[in-house]
């Protein structure tokens, strides 16, 4: 599904994220990656967004590079994506509603159609009593479950996410990852950027590796992170 093969990335002597990382996410799977402040996990997801280039290494989605493909097949990749950013812009003028819909609307999806996977969607995340709030009037908790209702609603290819849980209640985390796996039921594959290992995230079966050494390390503790000459993942 995705291949990361041999991506480096830096900005400048300083800030050396990653050197020959390799990394390679299935059809249909799970994946955690973990990593502290600053390790490099946004970056990451900026790379496999086609938003930043890397130094080095290729990006492969099916087969294809995604930094060398034509601009509009670029965006009509994205268009099989969700995508929850840390920040991520909710208009904060418009309904729940109306932001969760957006990405059937510019698909040119029906009215019926959009009314249904909406109110499905809300349902499922508990903003169904919100639907017709302005999102500016919701608490963060509320807002993120907007933005992740906003990712899943065309039911993507894949599901990229950076920090998904963060400020969620366990309550509203539970929701969350039953969404998840309610996609998972239909083909989505994930990758999940997190500070948290899976089963703190309610993803106790998914795979996991760890950014260290400037590379993609399977598992999650330090102490069996293996020397820099050690091949990656």
């Amino acid at each position: 599904m995705i291949e990361c093969l041999q991506l480096s990335k830096s900005y400048g002597k300083e800030c050396d994220l990653f050197q020959g990382a390799t990394l390679c996410v299935r059809k249909g799977e799970w994946l955690v990656v973990s990593g502290g402040s600053g390790s490099g996990k946004t970056t990451f997801l900026r790379i496999l967004l086609a938003v930043e280039c890397p130094d080095a290494g290729q990006v492969l989605f099916q087969r294809q590079n995604v930094h060398e493909i034509p601009a509009p097949l670029r965006s009509a990749l994205r268009r099989k994506m969700g995508v929850v950013a840390q920040n991520g812009p909710v208009a904060m003028e418009w309904t729940v509603f109306e932001n969760v819909a957006l990405p059937l609307v510019l698909a040119g999806k029906d009215r019926w159609l959009i009314k249904k996977r909406v109110l499905h969607a809300l349902e499922s995340l508990g903003l169904h009593r919100k639907a017709h709030a302005r999102c500016g009037a919701l608490n963060a908790s509320e807002r993120r479950r907007v933005e992740i209702a906003r990712a899943a609603i065309h039911n993507p290819l894949i599901f990229l996410a950076d920090e998904p849980f963060q400020g969620l209640e366990s309550e509203d985390r539970a929701l969350v990852t039953a969404l998840f796996s309610e996609l998972s039921v239909g083909g989505s594959t994930f990758v999940i950027l997190s500070r948290e290992t899976p089963e703190m995230l309610g993803m106790a079966g998914a795979r996991c590796v760890r950014i260290a050494h400037r590379r993609f390390v399977e598992g999650l503790s330090a102490s069996v992170i293996p020397p820099v000459g050690a091949a990656s993942v």
